[in-house]
């Protein structure tokens, strides 16, 4: 873009650093969700407090559902790309 080459920092960090950091976010993330399941706080004006509850299956599948579509296009992008190339002819 600008004509030169990154420096090595940039690049190591680029290739590996944040690819790394985003790997082990991502793993906690879902050992979070697994292990503490996934919930939310309302508030009970009875009780005067706020009460953990947990999301209904179905809205959890409908989550799971529109994540996986808009993920699935990367898998399905790189397929594309590979299946035009001219080994796959």
């Amino acid at each position: 873009m600008t004509g030169s080459k990154p420096n090595m920092f940039l690049l190591m960090a680029w290739k590996f650093l944040a690819p790394t950091v985003l790997l082990i976010i991502f793993i906690g993330s879902v050992y979070t969700d697994i292990t503490g399941g996934i919930s939310y706080s309302p508030w009970i004006e009875e009780k005067a407090a706020a009460e953990k509850k947990s999301y209904p299956t179905w809205l959890l599948f409908v989550g799971f559902l529109i994540t996986f579509a808009a993920i699935i296009s990367i898998p399905l992008g790189i397929l594309l790309a590979y299946k035009s190339l001219s080994i796959w002819q």
